[in-house]
């Protein structure tokens, strides 16, 4: 059950225009595709074979690897330098400012996110077929550093996503601190220290090095506790996140999609309001998106029977996506609590896998 790509919104939405006089994307020129010297898989991480079956993928983290030429670093590094002003600030000092969905500001980030010489790269990986989510807004984001020096939170999370590649577009060596880091263990392992605030084990910290800017890991964030290790001291740290999904439907989606309810000081940030208009339309894209896969699904392999059962149940699997959509856009935004709990819920619910 493999799907088609999914079509890219023909205009962008309300609120964002691409920038002017910007680089463009040149594959030939810009790309340095480079495998990574290990993968580590879920099952190193501890999973077992229940939790592995709903994944498309055997493949939990890749050490780092090249991405971007010398050339393509510059011209990310000058993208992401001009969309700082669109950057979304937390009222919390701690978090550092983000802009989602660049792919809404930026030809060449667009093209980039989009290319397929970098999805085909990342399936040879992973050993299922990618595409650029079909979650546009998951496309190129980026993640500044503090304009200050301060004390930032451990940040230790897992990603609601499926596939993540996250770029270093900084020289790493110019930075204290600030390393992509992940946890050697499983989420419930990580989840059951973290909830009674207990600090992740040092020596099962995995803090890879990067030999330079250009270079990313690829990993299933929802199975990956991972953090970006606080900052020690001022200094330049950019990076790119990426997410693909697999076209392979028979496994769960692993984009879980709560809207949150946004802060008083978030809902005074222009940048911060024209982000949230736009996450409905593209959640419920990315979800048309996996129906369809199951719609055309059924289309084409659909036996002659008169099992009216049998053929009632494959048209419920193949519209459940939708129901799933309008339970969540009907429910809309959510509390931090509530999401807690709606988290909760999922991770104690058994997740079915389509046979």
């Amino acid at each position: 059950m493999l799907t088609e790509p999914h079509i890219f919104p023909r205009e962008a939405p309300p609120g964002y225009s691409y920038l002017d006089d910007e680089p463009t994307f040149e594959p030939d020129k810009d790309l340095r595709l480079e495998q990574p010297k290990d993968v580590t898989s879920l099952s190193d991480l501890g999973y077992d074979d229940e939790f592995r079956s709903d994944f498309p993928s055997p493949v939990a983290v890749t050490s780092p690897l090249r991405v971007l030429s010398d050339t393509g670093v510059e011209k990310v590094r000058a993208v992401i330098k001009r969309l700082w002003p669109y950057a979304v600030h937390s009222p919390d000092p701690r978090v550092a400012p983000v802009l989602r969905g660049a792919v809404y500001r930026s030809r060449f980030l667009r093209d980039l996110s989009l290319s397929p010489d970098v999805s085909a790269f990342f399936s040879e990986i992973t050993r299922t077929e990618l595409v650029p989510t079909a979650f546009p807004f998951n496309l190129a984001h980026i993640n500044y550093n503090q304009p200050e020096a301060v004390e930032s939170n451990d940040g230790w999370h897992r990603d609601d996503n499926g596939f993540v590649m996250t770029l270093v577009v900084h020289d790493p060596n110019d930075c204290d601190g600030g390393r992509f880091q992940h946890f050697h263990g499983t989420r419930h392992e990580a989840d059951a220290l973290l909830s009674r605030s207990r600090p992740l084990p040092e020596e099962r910290i995995v803090s890879p090095e990067f030999p330079g800017p250009g270079h990313a890991v690829l990993l299933q964030g929802s199975a990956v506790v991972h953090r970006a290790e606080p900052l020690r001291s001022q200094s330049e740290r950019f990076t790119l996140g990426t997410c693909y999904d697999s076209r392979d439907l028979r496994h769960p989606d692993p984009n879980r999609t709560y809207f949150l309810r946004s802060s008083s000081d978030e809902q005074q940030d222009p940048e911060a309001e024209v982000e949230e208009f736009c996450r409905y339309v593209d959640y419920a894209r990315h979800k048309a998106w996996r129906a369809r896969g199951h719609l055309d699904d059924f289309l084409r392999d659909v036996p002659w029977t008169d099992d009216r059962e049998l053929i009632v149940r494959q048209l419920a699997e193949s519209v459940r996506e939708i129901v799933e959509a309008v339970d969540v856009l009907r429910r809309g935004d959510v509390t931090k609590r509530e999401v807690q709990r709606l988290r909760a819920a999922d991770e104690t619910r058994r997740k079915r896998k389509v046979d």
